[in-house]
């Protein structure tokens, strides 16, 4: 099992559009879950992982194991690149 990506982003957000961007230049598959069309992710990001703004990246290693950053964190990215 690979790692499982997941980006929670909103509309007009120029900062989830370049990690979006950077992750399709590095090749890296992602899930993206808009939480302006779903009050449940909204509330999980708020709520259960404590982040107030968008992008929240949110990563599933191989041995299941979660953790998340926010925003274009460039070293936190580059630990995805495949």
């Amino acid at each position: 099992m690979t790692k499982q990506v997941t980006v929670f982003s909103k509309y007009e957000c120029g900062i989830c559009e370049n990690v979006k961007r950077w992750l399709k230049w590095a090749n890296v598959p992602y899930t993206e879950v808009n939480v302006e069309e779903s009050s449940e992710a909204l509330k999980y990001v708020k709520e259960d992982l404590g982040y107030q703004s968008m992008p929240v990246i949110e990563v599933t290693d191989a041995d299941g194991i979660k953790y998340e950053f926010q925003g274009f964190n460039a070293e936190e990215l580059a630990k995805l690149k495949v």
